[in-house]
């Protein structure tokens, strides 16, 4: 269980990072030009980069019915890792998810 949105929103700015896309989120959420991407499916976004957007908003409200299937087949192999480390570190609490974060942000991703 994530703690708050904030740490949801650092969350989805440390998946976004190696895309060069954290710039989509704030402390307080998605920027507009995030939901103005999500409305157009993404956009000029590569198919990587758009299903990590939906994966963001999945994170935070519910609403970017990221496919797992697709997810699975057109992400990289890192991409698929942070998600599933995330994802497992959301399940062990708002701890094991700081933890998550410690060792994204150390890296300077964020």
């Amino acid at each position: 269980m994530f703690r708050d949105d904030r740490q949801i929103a650092r969350c989805n700015r440390a998946l976004l990072a190696p895309l060069h896309l954290a710039d989509l989120w704030t402390d307080e959420g998605p920027t507009p030009r995030a939901r103005e991407l999500l409305d157009q499916g993404g956009g000029p976004m590569s198919s990587g980069e758009a299903l990590m957007l939906l994966v963001t908003f999945d994170l935070w409200n519910g609403r970017g019915n990221a496919n797992l299937g697709r997810l699975l087949a057109v992400l990289d192999a890192d991409r698929v890792r942070d998600l599933g480390t995330l994802l497992a570190a959301e399940a062990d609490g708002p701890d094991a998810v700081d933890a998550w974060l410690a060792e994204r942000e150390g890296d300077g991703a964020v």
